[in-house]
């Protein structure tokens, strides 16, 4: 067993063929963050305008897939893809105003996840996939 160097407070999520992993530590404020480890390297995710951006799984290219709770002044829960480590996210898109979660990506770039709905004033998830 080793340490990964991203400090106390943190959890690896997922780790590619070729031994990369991500996951999410905790940040200044008490806040999370994700980070990409490459075998010798930690980075921390970049997330403008993100509270609490996770990262949760990562594919052959390094394309990375994860969640946020906020953006842009509000909130409002959704999954982020990461093209590569050092690139900002962008935000999968939803079929509806429920939040949504990535939970894989695969080596073809495909991500997988759920959407939950409170419409009947309690949760219930539905599987999504993004292709």
């Amino acid at each position: 067993m080793t340490y990964l160097p991203v400090g106390v407070g943190s959890t690896a999520t997922d780790i590619n063929g070729i031994g990369h992993v991500v996951g999410s530590r905790k940040v200044a404020g008490g806040y999370l963050a994700g980070f990409f480890w490459n075998g010798s390297l930690a980075r921390t995710l970049r997330a403008p305008n993100e509270l609490n951006p996770q990262a949760v799984a990562v594919n052959a290219d390094d394309v990375i897939v994860g969640n946020s709770e906020f953006q842009y002044g509000r909130y409002d829960a959704h999954a982020l893809l990461w093209s590569s480590p050092g690139e900002l996210p962008s935000t999968l898109p939803r079929l509806s105003e429920w939040p949504v979660a990535a939970a894989d990506i695969n080596d073809a770039g495909v991500v997988v996840g759920s959407e939950t709905s409170y419409a009947t004033g309690y949760p219930q998830s539905r599987a999504v996939i993004w292709r």
